[in-house]
């Protein structure tokens, strides 16, 4: 293609539709890199450069013969969409085959997320950030791609490269919206006018500006209205729910100890980057009302912070520290999961509030699937003897978790004459376990203080009273204890998600303990955090989900609706709360806890979450079915936000460098052929003589084709060119002809004499 300027016209053809492109490019990912939270020009301008160069190599392979212009195409074009992925910041190893369901599973999360986040994307999962990205560079290499792409008449689909650089522009309008709509109005209307006709715009000073600035202002109104207006061009987020996962699912985490009623359809609530299996917490139920379990009040952002949590020792406990990235997927609520005591929640855009029950966060809104998170926490893993070793409420820490909301069962009326209602419960309140007095109960009406003994005489929880003191009976620490509770709700229950009605009038967990005998997670910890705080442990019931499945490639754990759980939190003195899960290991939301293995090193969270490595434990310390607790990784994985080994930009520029050299070389062969003088014949003749040097077979100065004919025989190819050069008729080489005397060029001279060969004598060019 001639890159001559036509007398009339303002730059030369091929050097306006690469401006005219490259301006409207640079448009559309400036527009784009707003939803990418941090982004800007410097971080978009090498999607244009990778986009650009692509354009050109695709559009120089359009001087190549008939027979090789779509391969050579096809395979600029391939190499193009590799080097926008690499200048999109993506992590090369993510390119090779092996990886590719781990990148499609990716960039599939991505666009589920895009349904729900809020932009300018700044949560701590990648995969938003890196689809966002991804996107943008494929959406300029592809309107490059049409641009320049070899046609027999002309070059390129500028009108279908137009549609997709304007849904580079639009999208981000419409999802995010323009604070200068107006100025992007007459930017976008000259720079389309600059790419579709720049070439044609006449070269009388002055003239094609004037038109550009005229076609500007009239097309900047029209477009600032649409850009403007409700209704998307693009509806991203339509389409990328219609990539998403079901309709989210809320649990009530409260006990009510009737037929379960959680949905359990296999569906993902969440996916958790940690170096270790833990129990992922939503809610702590810290108040028993004479029924069930349930939570304590209401988010409070003066409320006590996550330290009173903290034992008072537990900044000797360093590597019980850890964090945890989170994304959500199909769970809906405003709770943010964590482990043992979160500390702080790195949310982005979104505020989180600690709730009434410290250690525990709330978002300032629903969270959405996509949404993310970071989650700090201090989770101890004490081992059996620091366990055996600990009192427990002794210190005054966690007191208000000795108490129990206590029904009577013949209420104390008022008094004759007085207004007051009866009193139909009592506060108890247990001494600790290592301090041998009597419970005491406190009457609110009257404002005294009472001896328990009589309250729990007039209630329904009496046979649970007695039952901790037989098993505290003889145990010789606080944890003796609670494996003792432990122990006989292993031997004599069983699991049932179904179990037998509760008579009226029995509170449900003195049926579960004495009568059914049979339940769930909701009975079996809610009985063991009872008896712990009738035995003087301080207790609580802890809710959310049990680890889940580990997904080595991805290094996540995979948390779904059947992991639903409940289990118990026991305080002991200089660790702090410590996880023990009395529930049946056979349990739905049990199930895969023995099959989970440790993450493998290289697949680990790329924070060193844990930094206590030893002896592997199998299950929590004394044989108690707690927390499954296994060494972390020594290694430091590579995450795919953070990325490992050397940085893209080493690959991006390679990539460039390659595409550019092909580029090159395209450009100088046409150009080549373009001032040849030779004419055909004696460019054939010349043609051959090279291909002699190459092939080990000079020939000397003088050599006629008659004398080369007879001593190489050329298998009618050298007669072909005689005939050409000097016969009346010209009659060219055949490619039988062709192949025929490269075999000639080959003979006795081995593999390498082939090789040799092909490149002297490449296949025929038309």
């Amino acid at each position: 293609m001639s890159t001559a300027r036509s007398p009339t016209a303002l730059l030369p053809a091929p050097v306006a539709r690469t401006v005219g492109f490259t301006l409207l490019a640079t448009l559309g990912v400036v527009e784009w890199a707003r939803m990418v939270g941090g982004a800007g020009l410097l971080d978009a301008l090498p999607w244009v450069l990778a986009a650009v160069l692509a354009g050109e190599t695709v559009g120089a392979a359009g001087t190549l013969a008939p027979r090789l212009r779509a391969p050579a195409a096809a395979l600029a074009a391939a190499l193009g969409f590799v080097l926008a992925a690499l200048a999109s910041g993506l992590e090369p190893r993510l390119l090779a085959p092996a990886h590719w369901s781990e990148l499609g599973a990716g960039v599939g999360r991505g666009l589920e997320a895009l349904s729900g986040v809020t932009l300018p994307y700044a949560g701590v999962d990648p995969w938003p950030d890196v689809t966002l990205r991804l996107g943008g560079a494929l959406l300029v290499m592809l309107a490059a791609l049409l641009a320049a792409w070899p046609r027999e008449q002309g070059r390129g689909f500028p009108f279908f490269a137009l549609a997709v650089l304007l849904v580079l522009v639009a999208t981000p309008v419409t999802a995010i919206g323009s604070p200068r709509s107006l100025v992007l109005g007459a930017a976008l209307a000259a720079l389309t006018v600059s790419f579709l006709w720049l070439e044609r715009l006449p070269l009388r000073p002055g003239l094609g500006v004037a038109v550009l600035a005229g076609v500007a202002l009239a097309g900047a109104l029209p477009l600032s209205v649409a850009a403007d207006r409700g209704g998307p061009w693009f509806d991203y987020t339509s389409w990328a729910e219609g990539l998403g996962t079901p309709p989210s699912v809320r649990f009530d985490w409260n006990h009510s100890y009737g037929p379960l009623s959680w949905r359990r359809e296999g569906r993902e609530m969440l996916r958790i980057r940690s170096t270790r299996p833990r129990y992922w917490k939503l809610e702590n139920l810290e108040d028993f009302d004479g029924e069930r379990w349930v939570r304590r009040g209401a988010p409070d952002q003066f409320g006590p912070g996550a330290e009173a949590d903290l034992d008072e020792d537990s900044a000797e406990h360093p590597q019980w520290d850890g964090q945890a990235r989170v994304t959500v997927r199909g769970l809906r609520g405003d709770l943010f999961a964590g482990a043992g005591t979160t500390l702080a929640i790195d949310a982005g855009s979104r505020r989180a509030t600690p709730t009434f029950s410290p250690g525990t966060w709330q978002a300032d809104e629903e969270l959405a699937a996509g949404d993310s998170y970071r989650a700090y926490f201090h989770a101890p893993r004490p081992n059996q003897l620091e366990l055996a070793a600990a009192s427990a409420g002794s210190r005054g820490q966690q007191g208000d978790a000795l108490t129990l909301t206590l029904p009577l069962l013949e209420p104390e009326l008022p008094a004759p004459g007085e207004r007051s209602r009866p009193i139909t419960a009592v506060k108890l309140q247990v001494s600790p376990f290592s301090v041998a007095a009597p419970p005491l109960a406190e009457n609110e009406r009257r404002g005294t203080t009472e001896p328990g003994l009589l309250a729990l005489q007039n209630s329904s929880y009496l046979r649970a009273w007695r039952l901790a003191q037989r098993l505290k009976r003889g145990a010789r620490s606080p944890y003796d204890f609670a494996r003792r509770i432990d122990i006989h709700l292993e031997r004599s229950f069983r699991y049932d998600e179904r179990p037998a009605p509760v008579p009226e009038g029995m509170p449900p967990l003195e049926h579960f303990l004495f009568e059914g005998k049979a339940g769930y997670c909701q009975h079996f910890s809610g009985a063991m955090a009872l008896l712990l705080r009738m035995g003087g442990v301080p207790a609580r019931v802890a809710t959310g989900f049990s680890p889940g499945g580990f997904r080595r490639r991805q290094g996540e754990w995979v948390v779904r609706d059947r992991d639903a759980h409940s289990w118990v939190e026991g305080w002991f003195d200089g660790i702090g709360w410590v996880t023990f899960d009395p529930t049946p290991s056979a349990t739905p939301a049990r199930s895969l806890i023995a099959s989970i293995s440790a993450p493998n090193p290289s697949q680990a969270s790329d924070t060193a979450d844990d930094a206590a490595v030893g002896p592997r434990p199998t299950r929590n310390p004394g044989g108690t079915r707690g927390e499954l607790d296994q060494p972390a990784s020594g290694g430091k994985a590579a995450d795919i936000a953070d990325g490992g080994g050397p940085a893209p930009w080493i690959y991006a520029a390679g990539g460039l460098a390659l595409l550019a050299v092909a580029a090159a070389l395209v450009l100088w062969r046409r150009r080549r052929r373009s001032v040849d003088p030779l004419a055909p014949a004696d460019r054939a003749i010349a043609d051959l003589m090279v291909a002699l040097r190459r092939a080990g077979r000079p020939v000397p100065p003088g050599t006629t084709l008659t004398e080369l004919e007879r001593r190489l025989g050329g298998a009618g190819y050298l007669s072909a060119l005689r005939s050409t050069r000097y016969g009346p008729t010209a009659s060219a080489p055949t490619l039988d002809q062709r192949r025929a005397f490269r075999r000639e060029l080959a003979s006795g001279l081995g593999w390498r004499g082939r090789v040799r060969a092909w490149w002297a004598l490449p296949p025929a060019r038309r």
